[in-house]
């Protein structure tokens, strides 16, 4: 089955799995949307340092054509497609 949207909001306290970061996950989650189907990652923690988003978004830009960002209220959201 493809979806049109897909939310990954694993957030747990002040940790993020580490399966979540890993390109197999990722890419499953790419090959499980529509074309024009939209992934939503919550991606936050207070002890990670911007080179931790960074290099986050750099994997989610392996899987994904686009990627963007947003944070507010302390949490980082990514929307990639």
């Amino acid at each position: 089955r493809k979806h049109d949207l897909v939310i990954v909001d694993l957030y747990m306290g002040d940790e993020v799995p580490e399966f979540v970061e890993q390109n197999k996950f990722l890419t499953e989650i790419a090959r499980a949307l529509k074309p024009h189907g939209k992934a939503l990652f919550n991606y936050a923690s207070h002890r990670f340092r911007e080179s931790d988003f960074l290099a986050f978004e750099k994997k989610l830009k392996n899987s994904f054509g686009q990627v963007e960002s947003l944070t507010t209220w302390g949490h980082t959201y990514f929307l990639a497609s």
